[in-house]
Order: C-alpha cells, then sequence, then structure tokens
C-alpha cells in the first residue's frame, strides 16, 4: 500500500475538512481540502518539494485554519505511537498478539509503529474526549505514547524518510476492519483515575447527559442505562434518565424511559463479580442443586425456543435461554430457509420477539422469501403479483397477512460485531416495548470479528456468540458454513465440517447438520429432472443422544419446511436408493 492507498482508504468516509501536512524543522504548513480532485496529488507534491525535512499529517481533518482541536472537522481513525524505545520490538509484537483488535493499518515510523483502527463513522468535535480516552486505553494496553493520544495529534507521513535514524516510514500491515467507539469502549478496561493520563468514560456520559434530539434519545438513553446498571439500583437508573430527559429537545415520554430502564435491568445479574480463587457459593450442596434445577425449568416455561420439527425437538427438548443452536451446512443447501422457517414459527406462537441478524441476505431477499413461506408460492409468483396493477387485492391480502404473523419479528441486515448484536437487542426491546426471546445469526462467518487468520477468527465469534448467550439470557441459533475439507454435493455433514469446528463443538449447545440427497424418482418426475431432499443429523446434543439422522418435510419451490420428518436410511453400497 503506497502513500495515496494509504490517505484514500483513511479518509474513505471522510466527507469534510482538509488534510493537514507539515514539515519539520522548516514549520511548512499545508491544508489541503479533500473536496478536491487533485488531494493526493497536492500531498505528493507537498512531500516532494519537503522531503528533507520530516514529515507529518493530522490524523483528523482540519478547517483550514489551524492544526488545534478547535479547528477538528472529522477524526477517521483511532491511533497509538508506539516507541521501540520505550516499548521494546519484541514486547510490542506479543502485546498485539494479545490485544482484542487487530489494526486496520500499521506502518513503520522509523523508530516504531504507528497503528490505526478506522472507523465505521467518523467521529465528531463532540466526541474528542472519547478519541482520547479510548487511545489512552490503547495506548496502556500496548505501551504506546500516553502523550501522542490528543485527537490533534500529527504522524509521519507513509512513504517519507525519518531524518533522526534516518528509516523509510512505509505501510507495512493493512486490514479491512472497521470499528464503532463503543466497541473500544465495552472491552478496554479504565485508565487508572491516579495515571493522570487524561479523559475516562465519564467524559462521553457528560456530554450526553446535556441531551440530545429527536432520533437519538433512545439510543443515547439505552447506553446511559447500560453504564449505571451496574454501579446503582434499577431505580436509581430511572432517576438519572429523569434527569437527562429534561436537557432533551423534545423529553421522551416517561413510559419510554420505564422500558427502558427495565430492559437494561434484565442484564444486572451478569455485573461482574469480584474474582476470588475459591468462594463458598460456587459449592452446591443437593439442595442447592434442586434449587438450581428448578429455576432452569422455570426459565424453559417462560421462553423455550423450538425448531418445529418434531422429531429433533423431542431430541434436543427446546433451546433455553444462555443456550446456543448451531446449524452448519454447504451453501445451497436450505439452511437460511430452516432459520427462517424457525423464526417465523417463534414468532406465531410466543408474544415475544425474534431478532434475526440478516447479514447475507438483503431485506428485498428476506421479504420475497417470507412471503414464500407464508404464502406457500414460489418467489416468480410473488413478484408477478407486485408487479400486476391487476393484481392488487391479492397483493394487500398477502401484505396483511405478512404483518399479522411476522408482527414480532425484527430483521438486522447490516454487517455487526459481537457488541452490536447486544445492542441492537437493547435497542429494540425499548424502542418497541416488548421483550426479545430469541436471536437468529445468518451465518458466523460474517459477524465483524478479530483474529490472524480464518480459524482463529470463527472460532474466537463461536465461544463469543455463547457468552453473548448467556450475558443477555436469550436462546441464539447461529448458521455456519462447511470448511474446505467440508466436502460437497451430497456428502454427509459431520462436525469437522465447519469452520473452526473445535470452537463451534465447544461453544454450542447443540449442532445440526444440513446436506442435501438425491430425491427417489417418481411417475410424476419429468424425464431428466432431478430433485433433491433434505437431510439433517443431530450432530450434538446436551441433552440427550446424537447421531440420529432425519429426512426433512421441504418444499423447494416455496421454501416450506413443515414440523413432520422420517428416519433417513442412507443409500446401499450397490448405489441403490434409499
Amino acid at each position: 500500500m503506497n502513500r495515496t492507498e494509504f490517505t484514500s482508504e483513511l479518509y474513505r468516509l471522510c466527507g469534510q475538512g482538509s488534510v493537514e501536512l507539515r514539515a519539520l524543522p522548516s514549520k511548512h504548513q499545508a491544508f489541503i481540502s479533500l473536496e478536491k480532485d487533485t488531494v493526493y496529488t497536492e500531498i505528493d507534491a507537498f512531500c516532494e518539494a519537503h522531503k528533507k525535512d520530516n514529515l507529518y499529517f493530522g490524523v483528523a481533518t482540519r478547517d483550514g485554519k489551524g492544526g488545534g482541536k478547535d479547528n477538528i472537522v472529522e477524526i477517521p481513525a483511532l491511533f497509538c505511537d508506539l516507541d521501540f524505545k520505550e516499548t521494546p520490538r519484541e514486547q510490542a509484537n506479543k502485546n498485539l498478539k494479545k490485544f482484542s483488535f487487530t489494526p486496520s493499518l500499521i506502518v513503520k515510523s522509523g523508530g516504531g509503529i504507528h497503528l490505526y483502527w478506522l472507523l465505521d463513522t467518523p467521529a465528531e468535535q463532540k466526541d474528542i474526549p472519547t478519541i482520547e480516552d479510548i487511545n489512552r486505553r490503547i495506548a496502556t494496553q500496548l505501551g504506546g505514547d500516553l502523550n501522542a493520544c490528543d485527537a490533534s495529534r500529527i504522524l509521519r507521513v507513509p512513504d517519507t524518510i525519518n531524518h533522526k535514524y534516518p528509516a523509510p516510514c512505509e505501510v507495512a500491515q493493512e486490514n479491512e476492519y472497521r470499528f464503532s467507539l463503543d466497541s473500544f469502549l465495552d472491552v478496554l478496561p479504565e485508565v487508572p483515575k491516579n495515571s493522570n493520563r487524561g479523559p475516562t468514560p465519564q467524559d462521553w456520559l457528560s456530554i450526553d447527559m446535556l441531551g440530545t434530539v429527536k432520533g437519538q434519545r433512545n439510543s443515547t438513553a439505552a447506553k446511559i442505562a447500560g453504564y449505571w446498571i451496574n454501579k446503582v439500583s434499577p431505580s436509581d437508573v430511572l432517576t438519572i434518565l429523569k434527569a437527562w430527559n429534561k436537557n432533551n429537545t423534545p423529553p421522551l415520554p416517561d413510559d419510554d424511559l420505564k422500558t427502558i430502564a427495565h430492559s437494561v435491568s434484565r442484564y444486572e445479574p451478569e455485573k461482574p463479580k469480584p474474582k476470588q480463587t475459591v468462594d463458598i457459593s460456587n459449592v452446591y450442596d443437593a439442595p442447592a442443586m434442586l434449587k438450581e434445577y428448578q429455576e432452569y425449568i422455570e426459565t424453559l416455561s417462560k421462553n423455550k425456543f423450538i425448531t418445529g420439527i418434531s422429531e429433533i425437538d423431542k431430541r434436543i427438548r427446546g433451546v433455553a435461554g444462555g443456550e446456543v443452536l448451531t446449524i452448519i451446512a454447504r451453501a445451497g443447501s436450505f439452511k437460511t430457509a430452516m432459520l427462517q422457517n424457525m423464526m417465523k414459527n417463534y414468532t406465531q406462537h410466543s408474544s415475544w420477539a425474534a431478532v434475526f441478524f440478516s447479514i447475507e441476505m438483503p431485506i428485498p431477499s428476506i421479504t420475497e422469501r417470507y412471503h414464500e413461506i407464508l404464502g406457500g408460492m414460489p418467489g416468480r409468483e410473488v413478484e408477478e403479483i407486485y408487479k400486476a396493477e391487476s393484481a392488487s387485492d391479492i397483493k394487500k391480502s398477502l401484505e396483511d397477512d405478512f404483518i399479522k404473523d411476522l408482527k414480532n419479528l425484527y430483521v438486522v441486515p447490516v454487517k455487526v460485531g459481537i457488541q452490536d448484536i447486544e445492542a441492537y437487542v437493547k435497542l429494540i426491546e425499548s424502542h418497541h416495548n416488548i421483550k426479545v426471546g430469541v436471536i437468529g445469526i445468518d451465518y458466523l462467518g460474517l459477524i465483524d470479528g478479530t483474529g490472524k487468520n480464518e480459524y482463529e477468527i470463527i472460532s474466537r465469534l463461536s465461544i463469543d456468540v455463547k457468552r453473548t448467550a448467556k450475558m443477555l439470557n436469550i436462546p441464539i441459533v447461529l448458521l455456519s458454513q462447511v470448511s474446505r475439507v467440508g466436502g460437497s454435493g451430497e456428502t454427509e455433514i459431520d462436525m469437522s465440517a465447519g469452520r473452526g469446528s473445535g470452537a463451534i463443538e465447544e461453544a454450542a449447545d447443540f449442532v445440526l447438520g444440513l446436506w442435501q440427497v438425491e430425491r427417489k424418482q417418481s411417475i410424476m418426475d419429468m424425464p431428466g429432472e432431478t430433485d433433491y431432499s433434505l437431510v439433517c443429523k443431530i450432530l450434538k446434543n446436551r441433552k440427550g443422544k446424537k447421531g440420529s439422522t432425519w429426512l426433512l418435510e421441504l418444499n423447494a419451490d416455496n421454501l416450506r419446511i413443515g414440523s413432520e420428518s422420517e428416519k433417513y436410511v442412507p443409500p446401499k453400497p450397490n448405489g441403490k436408493s434409499y
């Protein structure tokens, strides 16, 4: 990656401001507007004209009037200046391997490295305290320069020379990761107050407590409530929200505040406890074991997720809060259709909501497929009804059924990280005043995650999904594609087929494998046509036996999967069908 590619990627989402360039010790300075078509050629020209100097740029865009904090317009990234004199290279590498967030960009600075974590949305003036707080958290974890955490910081320009050594400054590593500020605030520990290292999370809290405007009130309220719930009682959280609400334009209704406070209070039992090597509360005698089991049974009675396939439900006996059901299948094996059928079945038989994270498929595709499932018709017929003006009555009937049958289904069609899943659940509960009873994710490999390779990323995500299910006390149904060694065609799916299969097996409570088999020809089939049936095998079952295999009741024309199934008998060695 050269300098132009670096700056282009860094400022790709920025729409305002100028890039500040400085040459030292000559003190030449330039501001080049991002709105110019020649912005990158002008940056190159400045660097060429002052190549005998040490060249720096402001990470944050400026208003063109100066290089201070007051001149900041947008901040595209978090950053860390790591000097090998202070933190030796070997130790720096160890710190990076243990760090939760893989940098988007790494630049060799001549005497160390500059690390960048690109933001999914550029930060603004009001975010400066949060940016500086997170930069300090990062620097503390990695051994970076705590004096280089201010939002107006200038860092070395790639493809220039650090004349101090001398040594080239160049991009050493690039990744496609982009992050939200909340992810860092949720994961990285606060900088100790006695360290004199500047702002803490209370800075964002102080700003948010000043009030906000319509469109941001619910999400801000959930953020404030989430911060306080582990520190004060739920009633005190409501008091804090009421004080904050007075500063809003316009204020939220009191009922909305109560709903938000009640929603976050469900997470109170998960607040961290002091670590103790030995604690009597961790010792269960027979009565304590019975009490714990009774509480589990009561949880099942309140909210138990079932697949809707009778033979499978008899064997796994429902997925409870905190449990994970993972479905492994190849592409094109109806795994998304199976999840859609499960989400539909849940919303039709529960007063609680289902949240479907459709990371792979856009809303129009999800909508058409639900029309197929609900209406029992192929997708082409659904499309024709929507196109034909003469079919308005049929269309209205379809839409009325759609709204009635899926009234408690909420679809999130954007790429998310683990932290975002929790945030969306809280937001949906507070905004729609409804409890979320199940989460569906399509699919594991598309969740934002960190790691050095695909296996590491998938493994971490599998474990994080399980932690999220336990923390939210909600069942999660997770789709996962097969690995490269997962076979193809009609090959049976086994546990080793999943990407990151070891972690998938460890983290999931139940695992189902899906694959297709060629269906026996009947006299009704057209000559030359090959039709397939869908087979499901229970690969892991915490509540009973695994290994049973079932031929599902699939209608491939309308994606419906029925409740009935029959035992699957594999083809005989002579090739005859089952």
